[in-house]
């Protein structure tokens, strides 16, 4: 009878760990690699500093393609789009500290348009997030890319990623590799495989760094492009948007960036900051998923709200363990099929505001009406928005500065190239991942003899 208990035990723990809601699975061809790594915040935050220090010593493999890219777009004048998920191109398009000429080659959200098919003739570099979700199509969408024009074709992928693409015979004029986990999921469990997404993080590290080199390549051929202000700095942000919404160069003669610098530089203020979230947030973190497992195992359904662009659209995604489910339908607006309950938990991660107010559809105050649970992860410069937090409802600070930019460039007007959108899917991720070692820890503790 003793025995019979244990392994129910052991029984109803499995099925606690397994993925739940909108979890999605990719290809299993190459599940077998993943790490087998215990699950927890600090191995996933552990990652990501491999990750960083991987993609800094890719650096002049990334410059040598920037550079290619940069003699294209300024002496043979083509124009630079991106293409792949939403988690990829929506962080590096129209954003804060960003190329205000880069555009979109995935459809535009809500359309279905395309920009790149309305200039199929045009000359274009365009730079490919390989999604694990959607590998024929991204397939087929390069093989179209090469029968429409001049197209310079840049392949942001894993190591196993890019192979599988030349297997497929799918080729890129250069490609750089996004130091992802083997099989993207960082974690394995008995159960479920590989769990814990790390491209999100890895494409928009790497992304970044190469728009940061790509630029800095521009500046040695004598162009400066022009660049977003961060627009939490005010309403000179709008106003210098207005002024170069159609320009491709500055007037004036930049000063010419070695190689390898707003790279490195990004990478480092990247590190800088993960590291101020780990010393001094890491134990609010772990509190956030003892509160949501704690929500889980009394019937409480999971939450995010999150607002940023690399956040968009992020569910479902391959090896994510389904925890939790989005509240927000867009931003600032929240999902209408949904409805909170009491003692329901909802995970906000956004950038400097609370999700409160007309703005966003009074999200909060009818949050905390109907009973719910709410933990904020935002940057904490605007000192209205932290106070007006009740004191039963814990902050994760995100510590990135106001204006979201990691790179000054000398002579420049704004400093560019912004670190949030890596850090908003880091904290999400790093609470999944101590998430998934609660409960795989559960399972554990229930087999016989452990």
């Amino acid at each position: 009878m003793k025995r019979a208990l244990t392994i129910l035990i052991a029984l109803v723990c499995l099925v606690a760990l397994a993925p739940a809601g909108h979890a999605a699975s990719g290809p299993t061809s190459t599940m077998s690699s993943a790490t087998p790594l215990q699950a927890s915040a600090q191995a996933y935050y552990q990652w990501i500093v491999g990750c960083i220090d991987d993609i800094k010593a890719q650096m002049p493999a990334i410059t040598k393609s920037a550079e290619r890219a940069a003699d294209l777009y300024v002496n043979k004048d083509y124009d630079i789009a991106v293409y792949g998920g939403q988690d990829f191109t929506r962080e590096l398009f129209n954003r804060s500290g960003g190329m205000m000429q880069l555009t979109l080659a995935s459809p535009l959200p809500g359309t279905g348009q395309e920009v790149i098919d309305r200039v199929n003739l045009s000359k274009y570099i365009i730079l490919v997030g390989l999604r694990e979700s959607r590998w024929a199509e991204d397939m087929d969408r390069i093989r179209r890319f090469r029968k429409q024009g001049n197209k310079f074709v840049i392949g942001f992928g894993s190591a196993a990623q890019l192979a599988r693409a030349q297997t497929d015979g799918v080729w890129f004029d250069a490609q750089v590799a996004n130091a992802a986990a083997p099989t993207n999921g960082l974690f394995v469990t008995p159960l479920t495989g590989p769990l814990v997404p790390t491209d999100s993080v890895a494409n928009v590290a790497l992304g970044w760094t190469w728009l940061g080199e790509f630029v800095a390549a521009n500046t040695r051929l004598g162009k400066m492009p022009t660049m977003y202000q961060g627009y939490d700095t005010g309403s000179s942000a709008y106003e210098r948007e207005k002024k170069y919404a159609k320009v491709k160069f500055h007037e004036e003669k930049p000063v010419a960036i070695e190689a390898g610098r707003f790279g490195s530089e990004y990478l480092a203020s990247l590190r800088e900051t993960l590291q101020q979230i780990h010393d001094l947030e890491i134990v609010r973190i772990h509190q956030t998923a003892q509160q949501a497992v704690a929500t889980r195992d009394a019937g409480g359904s999971l939450y995010t709200y999150m607002q940023g662009h690399v956040t968009m659209d992020l569910y479902p995604h391959p090896h994510d363990p389904g925890y939790f489910q989005n509240f927000e339908r867009n931003w600032a607006t929240a999902r209408r099929d949904l409805k909170l309950a009491k003692d329901d938990f909802v995970l906000c991660i956004g950038q400097s505001q609370l999700f409160r107010g007309p703005d966003f559809e009074n999200f909060a105050e009818l949050a905390r009406k109907a009973g719910a649970k709410l933990t904020w992860a935002i940057s904490t410069f605007r000192k209205d928005e932290v106070n007006a937090i009740p004191p039963d409802e814990p902050l994760i600070d995100m510590h990135w500065a106001q204006g979201d930019a990691a790179v000054t460039m000398p002579g420049y007007d704004v400093k560019i190239l912004p670190t949030s959108g890596v850090l908003q899917v880091a904290v999400l991720w790093m609470i999944n991942s101590e998430m998934l070692g609660i409960l795989e820890s559960r399972y554990q503790a229930a087999i016989p003899g452990h």
